[in-house]
C-alpha cells in the first residue's frame, strides 16, 4: 500500500546514506543524489499507481453493489422483485425452522386490476401499483419484507408471526388498501386486494418454502372465488378443498 511504499523509500535512502558514510563505498555525490532522486520518483509514481488501483477497485465495488441492488429490485415500485424472493424466503424458512419459530407468507393480488388499465391507461395503472406497494411496505413491521412478483401480485413474508398474528397483518393490509384513494390528475381510483395466507410453525408438516407459497396461492384463489377483497388462511379451507387443490 501507499504507506508501505513510503517507508520502503525512506529506509532505502537511509541505507544509501549509511553505506556511504560508514562502509566507505566512495560513492560520488552525483551517484547518491541520483539514487535518492530515483527512489523518490519511483515512490511518487508508485503512490499514483496504487491510488489509481485503489480508486478503481472502490468504484468497481460500488458499481457491483449498485448492480446487485438493481437486480433484486422491482424497477417500477422500488421494492424487492421475484428474482430475490426465492433466495430470501428460503433463508427465512431455514432460520425459522432452526429456531422453532413461526413464519407466515401472504400472497396479495389486486382485484380486477385489468379494469384499471383498461379504463385509465397503463401509466395510471403503474401509478396505482406504486401507491399500493408503498402502502403495503408502510403497513408491515420492520422485520417483514414485501416483494412484487409480477403484474399486480405481491408477497409479504412475516417472521415470528403465527396464524393469529398473520391474519391480523393480512386484514390490516386488506383494509388499508380498501381505504386508499389514489388521485391521478382528475381521477380518483380505489382498488381492493385479495389475500392468501399460509403459515409455518413448529407443528407444521410443510417441508419447503415452495410448499408454503403453494398453500398461500390456494388461499388467495379461495379469496377470489369467495368474492374478493377478503383475507383467507390456508388452514381454514384445507378440509374443504376439492381434489384439484388438495395438499397431496
Amino acid at each position: 500500500d501507499t504507506s508501505g511504499g513510503m517507508l520502503f523509500t525512506i529506509a532505502s535512502i537511509a541505507v544509501i546514506i549509511t553505506a556511504h558514510f560508514f562502509l566507505e563505498l566512495e560513492l560520488s555525490q552525483t551517484a547518491i543524489n541520483s539514487s535518492v532522486l530515483g527512489l523518490l520518483i519511483g515512490s511518487f509514481l508508485s503512490h499514483i499507481y496504487t491510488k489509481k488501483i485503489s480508486d478503481y477497485e472502490n468504484s468497481l465495488q460500488e458499481k457491483n453493489a449498485a448492480l446487485s441492488i438493481l437486480a433484486s429490485t422491482d424497477d417500477l415500485t422500488g421494492i424487492m422483485n421475484r428474482r430475490i424472493l426465492k433466495k430470501v424466503s428460503e433463508r427465512y424458512f431455514e432460520t425459522e425452522q432452526r429456531d422453532n419459530s413461526d413464519l407466515t407468507l401472504l400472497l396479495l393480488d389486486l382485484d380486477h386490476f385489468k379494469k384499471v388499465n383498461d379504463n385509465y391507461g397503463h401509466p395510471c395503472g403503474d401509478s396505482v401499483l406504486k401507491e399500493v406497494a408503498q402502502t403495503l411496505k408502510e403497513c408491515l413491521r420492520k422485520t417483514d419484507i414485501i416483494c412484487r412478483i409480477g403484474g399486480e401480485e405481491f408477497v409479504a413474508i412475516c417472521k415470528r408471526a403465527d396464524k393469529a398474528i398473520a391474519m391480523e397483518i393480512g386484514e390490516k393490509l386488506r383494509a388499508k388498501i380498501e381505504a386508499l384513494t389514489i388521485t391521478i390528475g382528475d381521477e380518483k381510483i380505489n382498488v381492493t386486494i385479495s389475500v392468501g395466507v399460509a403459515s409455518l410453525n413448529i407443528d407444521s408438516t410443510e417441508k419447503s418454502a415452495d410448499e408454503i407459497y403453494r398453500q398461500a396461492d390456494i388461499a388467495v384463489y379461495h379469496s377470489k372465488k369467495s368474492g374478493r377483497n377478503r383475507n383467507t388462511h390456508y388452514g381454514d379451507i384445507v378440509a374443504d378443498l376439492n381434489p384439484h387443490y388438495s395438499s397431496n
